[in-house]
Formats: C-alpha cells, structure tokens, sequence
C-alpha cells in the first residue's frame, strides 16, 4: 500500500506515526475502552479525523487500506462460510475493519449473513 503513495506521503504518514510511547499507551488504553463499552461512533471518532482536509492521494490510500481490504476479508469470510464443513471461525482483525464503510459486518449482512459484534 505504502509503495503505490508518493515520497512525500510517507514521509508525513512516518512523522504521525512516531509518537511518545505514553502517548500510544494513552490512545490505546482509550481505543479499548471504547470498544469494550461498543460505542462503535466514539471509537470511529476517535480513529478518523472528520475534520481533517482529505486530498486524492489519501482517498486512494483510504480505499486501498479500508475499502478494497474489507471487500477482500468479506469475500473470504463467505468461502469460510459457504464451505459447509461444519467447522466454527472466530475473525479477528483490526477495529476499524468492522466500523468504516464499507466495513466486514455491512458487506455480509448485504448478502443476507446474520453478524454480532463480541465486547
């Protein structure tokens, strides 16, 4: 993902990302919390800078991350599914994955899968 975004671009994603270490122990303990209370909106907030501007570039990345991802991890998660083999799967992956649209849980209950969130 990141060798298809301009130099520039990840430079500037490098810089956000490196934080204080009690910094990323604050917003993770904060991102837990959110999730484990299910307040899906505050933990989209607090993930998404709504007020952020967003140029092309980052819409690409965006989509390349979130969108094409989720439609990928949906689709394998119906060959799972449609396998019929009897066999329970438990999926794990990253919390944005389930709120961002168009996110695992919208694109399986679109085709008519039934989908419950775990706290």
């Amino acid at each position: 993902l990141f060798a298809d975004t301009s130099p520039e671009y990840q430079e500037d994603m490098l810089a956000e990302s490196l934080m204080s270490m009690k910094e990323y122990e604050e917003d993770l303990d904060e991102l837990i919390s959110l999730y484990m209370k299910g307040d899906q909106e505050a933990l989209l907030s607090s993930l998404i800078n709504e007020e952020a501007e967003v140029n092309e570039e980052d819409q690409a990345f965006m989509e390349a991350l979130n969108d094409k991802r989720n439609i990928g991890m949906a689709n394998k998660i119906k060959e799972f599914l449609e396998d019929d083999n009897g066999k329970t799967y438990f999926v794990i992956v990253g919390s944005l994955h389930y709120i961002l649209e168009p996110h695992i849980i919208s694109l399986l209950e679109e085709d008519g899968y039934e989908v419950k969130h775990i706290y």
